[in-house]
């Protein structure tokens, strides 16, 4: 490993082994690389594993699901100009509603 650069991964779930924990395996080899390779330990979080959101991820829901309706809003405003299509009331319903929310 000294002469050429390699890297390895090692991937555990946290209920996998209760001895071998992610703390042991990360001063494992992080004891046995010195000098030839060093280790890290990255723990995801609930944006990648599940589990309770936190302020952040419930920000950016927040942020993106607005962002989507605002999408939706501008394609159906640029696909039926004018207000009303064959979709009857249903659509000039909706219509009316998103231009109350997105003037």
């Amino acid at each position: 490993m000294k002469t050429t650069i390699q890297r390895g991964l090692v991937l555990r779930n946290e209920n996998s082994n209760e001895n071998y924990t992610t703390d042991f395996i990360y001063q494992l080899y992080t004891e046995e690389g010195k000098g030839v390779f060093d280790c890290r330990k990255n723990i995801l979080g609930h944006m990648q594993q599940g589990g309770a959101p936190s302020p952040f991820d419930r920000n950016f829901g927040t942020k993106v699901a607005a962002k989507a309706v605002q999408w939706i809003s501008r394609t159906l405003k640029d696909s039926y100009k004018g207000g009303k299509t064959k979709h009857d009331e249903t659509f000039s319903y909706f219509w009316s509603v998103c231009e109350c929310v997105f003037p």
